[in-house]
């Protein structure tokens, strides 16, 4: 089995691609939506199709998700949050939902919310998609390299023959193995700035009774 099926994006354009002949009477604002170059054009175009597009509900979802990426991408994490929350609204087990959530969750640095988005999106996309690394960059900004590590083996131990995953894997583990080794570095050096702290207080009372 490939451990990587194709990304979430893809799914994405290719259900607002069938816009065209599904209602949608604005091909720019389609085209629009769906470049991912210019935020402000995706949010648009998207905003448009939501609003006089006559989409179905994968079709909304789609569009959702691509505003919702915009806007991350513009720093509205406001809104970004808003689109993932509407599509899950749409549908609670939307594996793009969770995502979408995930990166938000993410990029405020809120390591356990970005974790239990990300499972989410496993459960509900029967594993193969990039829910895993989603998990695991959770695990890396939450301090939790062991975990991520953990990531890193599973998607090695399911796809074996897939070098897309396998790079993943590898990166995954070498951020995790620098951030633990960076982690333990800087207590280390905490710990001896301490001690010289208490050493410096010592000596400075030390000198004051011989005064």
């Amino acid at each position: 089995m490939r451990f990587f099926r194709p990304s979430h994006l893809l799914f994405v354009v290719l259900a607002l691609t069938a816009c065209v002949g599904g209602g949608v009477r604005d091909p720019q604002a389609l085209a629009d939506c769906n470049q991912r170059e210019e935020p402000e054009r995706t949010i648009d175009g998207c905003t448009t199709l939501l609003l006089v597009g006559k989409l179905n509900q994968r079709q909304r979802i789609a569009a959702l998700s691509l505003r919702s990426a915009a806007f991350l991408k513009t720093e509205d994490d406001r809104r970004a949050m808003l689109d993932a929350k509407e599509i899950l609204s749409i549908d609670a087990e939307s594996a793009i939902g969770w995502s979408r959530k995930h990166s938000v969750h993410l990029h405020r640095g809120e390591g356990e919310k970005a974790i239990e988005a990300a499972m989410r999106e496993i459960e509900f996309s029967d594993g193969h998609s990039r829910g895993y690394l989603n998990l695991a960059a959770g695990y890396l900004i939450s301090k939790k390299y062991e975990e991520a590590i953990a990531v890193a083996d599973t998607i090695e131990a399911q796809a074996p023959d897939d070098a897309a995953a396998m790079t993943a894997a590898d990166h995954v583990r070498r951020i995790a193995r620098d951030q633990k080794r960076a982690h333990i570095q800087r207590l280390i050096i905490a710990l001896m700035l301490g001690v010289l702290a208490g050493a410096e207080e010592t000596e400075t009372e030390a000198t004051s009774e011989d005064e």
